[in-house]
């Protein structure tokens, strides 16, 4: 069981850490790992989803912030992908009644949903969540109810929106979307829930939308990180950096975007998501998974070159 604050220490964001600010870079304290700071607190009851609302950019926990419950982008009914969830279909709380969408944050960010499998009739959902004016809406889909795991939601700074984009060297269109997320790669536990993960190294992200076709859109901008966890252009990295995995995209195209994750050629996975103008989607793409189901490929071991650095 994870308490209130593991989001942060007991994840490398511990310590210090690099952020974007409309002055430029800014070093951060985040708590340190004690016993002051990681004490017994709150436990995810059994089934439900508890995720922790925060800063994307300082990684702090925000209260009062507005999540709506979406229908994922993989639910059967077409017209629901990416729509608010409705007043009948919103999880019961513990009086009794239907939560209202949306759902507000509460002290420590904390957002907790019976969204049992078995009651909702699915397991992946997605999050639009919102913090006032200076801060973007920003999206997550196929976020998995992991039981007793909490999760992040959440929502970027106007500041780092522009400044992310312009580091890795990208003129930055704000009527179209913006996508940032991780390539990994999850070990198993006993009951074949995602468990250790792993950053993949030397792939390469791209993107097909509604206007290219069947083909990655070459006008869509997709970098790369340092191992500080900074954008960087071309001249750089080509392909994610093993450190974190992490890519972002920006200038896509408003309508249904998919993310292909390949490995030497080698398609390892992807996503399916969608572009609103001037937002900020959120996606982890995971290796041997491929839009609701799973790549031909099985991946037992983390795709990441031996050699890639």
């Amino acid at each position: 069981m994870r308490s209130l604050t593991t989001t942060l220490c007991g994840s490398r964001l511990a310590g210090a850490l690099l952020v974007f600010s409309a002055a430029g870079l800014l070093l951060v304290s985040t708590p340190a790992c004690d016993d002051d700071t990681a004490e017994a607190g709150f436990q995810c009851p059994e089934g439900h989803f508890c995720g922790q609302l925060q800063n994307f950019q300082t990684k702090t926990f925000l209260e009062g912030g507005e999540c709506y419950l979406l229908y994922n982008v993989y639910h059967p009914d077409e017209e629901k992908h990416g729509e608010p969830v409705v007043a009948e279909d919103m999880p019961f709380g513990d009086d009794g009644e239907r939560i209202e969408n949306p759902v507000i944050s509460g002290k420590d960010g904390l957002i907790v949903l019976n969204l049992d499998p078995e009651e909702m009739g699915d397991d992946r959902w997605g999050y639009r969540c919102t913090f006032g004016p200076a801060y973007r809406v920003t999206y997550q889909f196929n976020i998995r109810n992991q039981y007793t795991h909490m999760r992040d939601l959440w929502v970027i700074p106007n500041s780092m929106y522009r400044a992310a984009p312009a580091l890795a060297g990208i003129d930055l269109d704000e009527e179209l979307g913006v996508v940032a997320g991780r390539l990994v790669w999850y070990t198993k536990d006993d009951q074949g829930r995602d468990d250790e993960e792993h950053y993949v190294g030397c792939a390469e992200i791209t993107m097909v939308t509604d206007e290219s076709g069947d083909e990655p859109d070459e006008n869509v901008d997709v970098r790369y990180m340092s191992g500080a966890d900074m954008p960087v252009t071309l001249n750089d990295r080509v392909a994610t950096n093993p450190a974190n995995g992490l890519y972002i995209g920006a200038n896509m195209p408003i309508g249904t975007v998919e993310l292909h994750a390949s490995v030497d050629d080698n398609f390892v996975g992807g996503e399916r998501i969608f572009s609103t103008p001037g937002t900020v989607v959120i996606s982890n793409i995971h290796v041997g998974e491929a839009f609701g189901g799973l790549t031909e490929q099985t991946f037992t071991a983390d795709p990441t070159p031996a050699d890639c650095r």
